[in-house]
């Protein structure tokens, strides 16, 4: 168990050797369900440590949240508001504009997140472009970063 949730050690073909794997992708592969690179395993029926064959599913991360909207899955998880809240936080127009006189500007960072009312690490962050990487917004119409 890792935090709750299952863990296998079990002979992947995809791989070519044992490895650990989690209970769903585990449960997939005894089941003989397809796994292809890039997809992730879910169980069904809603029991955390359940690793029943018959209750798993396989698909995109794409086909997952759709089925996560369907059943309700995610729906009020405390977890997931937040990061919804931290996302529409760091891409508001506001934190774009900073971030684009930040790359631009030729002052120190201590001397920018005095004037922005930022941290250090997020100062760097938006020079480093880890954080708001391309300057799109979500209002530009092209809905990409």
């Amino acid at each position: 168990m890792s935090d709750g949730h299952p863990r296998m050690w079990i002979w992947d073909h995809r791989y070519g050797k044992t490895r650990v794997v989690s209970g769903p992708r585990g449960a997939a592969l005894i089941g003989g369900l397809a796994m292809h690179k890039g997809w992730r395993a879910w169980m069904t029926c809603g029991c955390k440590t359940c690793v029943n064959p018959e209750h798993v599913e396989t698909g995109t991360t794409k086909q997952w949240g759709a089925w996560c909207r369907q059943a309700g899955v995610m729906k009020n998880n405390p977890r997931r508001r937040a990061a919804v809240r931290r996302r529409w936080a760091e891409e508001s127009p506001e934190n774009f504009a900073i971030a684009k006189a930040v790359r631009e500007s030729a002052e120190t960072g201590l001397a920018l997140a005095a004037r922005f009312n930022k941290s250090p690490q997020t100062i760097s962050k938006m020079r480093n472009s880890v954080s708001w990487a391309p300057l799109v917004t979500v209002f530009s119409g092209l809905g990409a970063r």
